[in-house]
C-alpha cells in the first residue's frame, strides 16, 4: 500500500504526459479543435484543420468569422511558432505568426444585443494571461469592393504585446495595393488602461481613387490623401497634433487637447477646390477654426465649432449620433460684416452686411439646409 501511495504522484505525472502526447496526435488534435470551435461558436469564429506540432509549431488550414448574415472574413493557412513553457508564467508567447491569405468579403454587421459599457474611454479585453506576439506577417489580405467601395490587397507585418490585461503595445506597417498602385500605413501604439495613458503615432498615405482615399474622402475621391496623427499623455489631458491633406490645396492642421471626456481642436483649414466656387472668396486662402466635442447624457456627441471667414464668422452647433454618424442635425449661423469678398459675385447689386441662420440636415453625402437670409444695406444700380 505504501508503494502505491508513494507512487501516486508518479502515476499522475505519467497520466499527464500520456495525455499531452495524445493531444499532439491526429485524434487528439481533432478533439482539441472540436472543443475550441464549441467555445468560439458564440462569437462567430470557426477554426479549420489543426496540424503540426502542438508544442512547437502549429498550423491551421483556416479561420472563418461570421455574423448574423453569414461569413464575412476568411483566413487561410495560418502558422505560428510559440513557447509553451511561457504558460508557466501565465504568458502566451507567440514567437512568429504568419498568415498566407485572408479575404474580407464585406463589412460585418453588428450583432444583436446591447453594446458593452465601460468607464474606460478605450476598452481592452480582459485576459487571465499576458499575450506577446514577437512578429506577425500577413502576406496577402484581399479586400472586396463590397467592403469599402474599392477592391484592394493588403500586406502587413508588426509586433504586439498585451500585458496584465491593461497595457497594449503594438507596431505595424501595411501596404495596400489596388489596380492603380500602392497605399501605405504605419502605426505605433502604447496604451495603459490602468495608468490611463496613450502614446500614439499614425501615418497614412493614399493615392487618388485608392482604398485610403475612399475611406477618408469617399469613393469618388479624385486626389491623393495623407494623414499624420501623433500625441501622448493621460487620456483626460491628452495632447496631440493632426495634419491631413486631400490633394495639394486642401489641408488641415490642428492641435488636439483633451479635458476629461471633452476634446478641443484648434487649427487652420484650407478648403481648396472642395469648397463651392461661390464661397471660395470667404475661405481663401485658409481659415482658422475651433471645435469642441463632448459626450451627452443621451449617448450623443455634442459639437460646437466656430471659424473665422473673410469679413465675418461662422458658428456651427449640434450633436452627432454615434449609431448613425452620417445623419446631420446642426444649427448654422453665418455673419458677414464686410461683404467686399463677395462683391464680384453680387455685382451689380451691393450689400453692406449679411447674416444666414438655419439648420443643416440630411446626410454628409446629401446635406439639406433650411433657414433665413438677412441682408442690410442692399442697393442696386439706379437706386
Amino acid at each position: 500500500m505504501a508503494v502505491l501511495v508513494g507512487g501516486a504522484p508518479a502515476l499522475v505525472v505519467l497520466a499527464l504526459a500520456l495525455a499531452l502526447v495524445w493531444l499532439d496526435s491526429t485524434p487528439g488534435q481533432r478533439w482539441l479543435l472540436a472543443r475550441l470551435n464549441s467555445a468560439l461558436a458564440e462569437d462567430g469564429i470557426e477554426l479549420h484543420g489543426l496540424h503540426g506540432r502542438l508544442w512547437d509549431r502549429l498550423e491551421l488550414d483556416g479561420v472563418t468569422l461570421s455574423d448574423d448574415t453569414g461569413p464575412y472574413l476568411q483566413i487561410e493557412e495560418a502558422r505560428l511558432t510559440w513557447r509553451p513553457a511561457a504558460l508557466l508564467e501565465r504568458r502566451l508567447e507567440i514567437v512568429d505568426l504568419e498568415i498566407a491569405r485572408a479575404r474580407l468579403a464585406r463589412r460585418p454587421h453588428r450583432r444583436d444585443g446591447p453594446s458593452p459599457t465601460t468607464d474606460a474611454p478605450l476598452a481592452v479585453p480582459h485576459l487571465d494571461f499576458d499575450l506577446v506576439v514577437g512578429r506577425f506577417r500577413l502576406a496577402r489580405f484581399i479586400i472586396a469592393e463590397e467592403a469599402y467601395g474599392t477592391a484592394a490587397m493588403l500586406a502587413a507585418e508588426g509586433e504586439l504585446q498585451f500585458l496584465h490585461s491593461s497595457r497594449l503595445t503594438a507596431a505595424f506597417t501595411a501596404a495596400l495595393r489596388d489596380r492603380d498602385g500602392l497605399d501605405s500605413l504605419r502605426a505605433d501604439l502604447d496604451y495603459d488602461a490602468t495608468a490611463r495613458t496613450l502614446d500614439l503615432s499614425l501615418e497614412a498615405e493614399g493615392r487618388a481613387h485608392g482604398l485610403l482615399a475612399a475611406l477618408f474622402a469617399g469613393t469618388a475621391a479624385e486626389e491623393a490623401v495623407g494623414l499624420r496623427l501623433a500625441g501622448s499623455g493621460p487620456l483626460d489631458a491628452w495632447q496631440g497634433r493632426l495634419d491631413a491633406h486631400y490633394g495639394a490645396r486642401t489641408k488641415l492642421e490642428a492641435e488636439i487637447r483633451a479635458h476629461g471626456k471633452e476634446i478641443d481642436l484648434a487649427g487652420e483649414v484650407a478648403a481648396g477646390d472642395l469648397a463651392p466656387a461661390a464661397l471660395r472668396a470667404l475661405l481663401a486662402p485658409a481659415v482658422g477654426f475651433r471645435l469642441h466635442a463632448a459626450p451627452t447624457a443621451g449617448g450623443k456627441l455634442a459639437l460646437r465649432a466656430e471659424a473665422g471667414l473673410t469679413g465675418g464668422t461662422a458658428h456651427l452647433e449640434g450633436a452627432l449620433d454615434p449609431e448613425n454618424l452620417a445623419r446631420l442635425d446642426l444649427a448654422l449661423a453665418l455673419r458677414l460684416a464686410d461683404m467686399s469678398a463677395l462683391a464680384p459675385l453680387l455685382a451689380p447689386m451691393a450689400v453692406s452686411k449679411a447674416a444666414l441662420e438655419g439648420r443643416v440636415g440630411g446626410t454628409f453625402d446629401a446635406p439639406r439646409f433650411a433657414g433665413r437670409l438677412h441682408l442690410r444695406g442692399l442697393a442696386s444700380p439706379g437706386r
